[in-house]
Formats: structure tokens, sequence, C-alpha cells
């Protein structure tokens, strides 16, 4: 056999190699695409794109003839997603079935724990629910409806007529009577100018003497001495030693730091009244 022959043989016989490895390559391939690539992790099988999902997306594998509830991260437990997908880590969702849901979800107690946490339960009705709640609430007075019982001179008190707190009084109901050398002097200057004009019962007409009346009984008044009282001295014709006051208001008296025989300075607070008519919760 000549050379030449020998060398398209040889030839011959590598291309048959060569024709036969691929053939089994190719065999290969299809079976490992058959076969193993379902069987491979998602991220890996979709080097194949041979991903199949019953879902849409492509993403995930989910069994066929089962239906996924949700998707959830392997490697974030709190992370779920209504489709397929990736996690935050860049990690393929696994799928949750709804046969799966019912062993998750389910949470068993035994007798005892039962028991021991006083647990009761009762068949589902129809009804109102309600339930009675206590608490705690604040009375107290309406700011608005306060009054407090001051003095515009100094004095000492000789008689007490309201001497306890809690009792009710009236507008115009004497409280207390008051010694006081400056209401003296005042009545006294009150009677000395009603002396000197012709018709005390209208100063404000006068034109002799009523520079005098005028600022004197104005003067009581401004002192907040009653009406009843700067009459009492006019039908007296004498001045009296103590002053009747009154209380201003209508109400109850909730403090009381008014005594007999004690010195009352001015603006101090000796009575708070108080109107109960309404009051604050």
């Amino acid at each position: 056999m000549s050379q030449r022959w020998k060398t398209l043989i040889r030839t011959t016989v590598a291309c048959l190699r060569i024709a036969l490895i691929a053939l089994l390559g190719t065999l290969g391939g299809m079976a490992l695409r058959a076969w193993g690539v379902p069987h491979l992790p998602p991220s890996v099988a979709r080097i194949f794109g041979e991903v199949k999902s019953t879902e849409t997306g492509g993403q995930g594998v989910a069994q066929e003839g089962r239906e996924v509830a949700f998707w959830k991260s392997s490697m974030i437990p709190n992370f779920v997603s209504p489709k397929p997908g990736v996690d935050p880590m860049n990690m393929d969702l696994i799928p949750v079935y709804l046969d799966e849901l019912s062993d998750e979800s389910l949470i068993t107690l035994s007798p005892e724990v039962v028991r021991n946490m006083g647990l009761r339960t009762f068949p589902v009705e129809h009804g109102t629910a309600s339930r009675v709640v206590r608490t705690i609430g604040e009375v107290d007075y309406a700011e608005p409806l306060l009054g407090d019982v001051t003095l515009k001179v100094g004095g000492w008190v000789e008689e007490l007529f309201v001497d306890y707190v809690g009792q009710r009084v009236k507008k115009g109901q004497p409280l207390f009577t008051v010694y006081s050398p400056e209401l003296y002097s005042a009545a006294e200057e009150y009677l000395l100018s009603l002396q000197n004009t012709p018709s005390p019962d209208t100063p404000r007409r006068l034109t002799i003497g009523a520079s005098e009346v005028f600022p004197a009984y104005e003067k009581l008044r401004y002192w907040d001495v009653p009406e009843s009282e700067i009459a009492r001295i006019k039908q007296q014709g004498q001045p009296t030693k103590t002053v009747k006051f009154e209380s201003p208001f209508d109400g109850w008296v909730i403090e009381k730091h008014a005594f007999r025989g004690m010195h009352m300075n001015p603006g101090t607070r000796y009575f708070r009244i108080a109107d109960l008519s309404k009051i604050w919760v």
C-alpha cells in the first residue's frame, strides 16, 4: 500500500473519532437538559435557560399542581412577596404553598399550659360587644363662677355671721362687721358734709356744698361699704363703730380665713365663694 493511501486512511479515522465525540457530547447535553436541570438550583438552572415555573416572570421553581400562596426569602425570614423574584440579597425566592400554611400557622397548647394561662374558649356568636370601664375623674369648681371677698381698708373683725366652710350664702347676705378707724372717719366726714347742704338726697344737682357731700359718699362706696350701711349712717345721723359687709355673690363658701377679733389687711382674701350651678369635670 502506498504512502498516499495510508495518509488518507489515518485522516478518515481521525474525522470519524471527532464526529463520534461530537455526537456523544450532544447526546450527553440533551440527557442532562432533560433529566438533570430540573433538579438543579434555580440560579444554576438559569444558565441552561430551562427554568420552568407555573408563575409568570420565569423566576423560582413551583411544583405543578400545587397552588402557591406567596413567595419568601430563604435568607431573610420576614421578606415575602406575592410573586416570584429575588430578595435584597439577590437570592431566588422560594414558594410557599397553601397546603403548607395550615401546618406552619397552627399552634397547639398542652392542657397544662391552657390551665396555667387561664384560657377559655367560647363558640363564636353574633352580638354587641360592651364593657364597663371604671376610671378616675376629677370634679372641680368652674373658675368663671368663683369670687373672692376682700377688704380695701384695714380693720378688726367684730362679728362673724358666716363661720364655716360649706355654708350657703346669697348676694347681699351679711358676712361680718369690721371696726376701722378709716371707715369711722369717712362716716363722720359724710355726715358733716350732709349738714352743710340743703338737699342731701340729690347731691349731684347741688351747687353749694355738693363738692363736700359727693366725695365723702364716693369714698365710702369705693371702699365697698354697702348702700344699706350708708343709708343707716345717714338715718342715725352719727357714725357707728362697726360697718357690716355683705356677700357680693350667690354660692357656697369653699374657703374661709376670717375669725372674730382678727385684724384684716387690705387685699387679703378672707372668703372664696363658688357658684355650683355649673362645675368642671
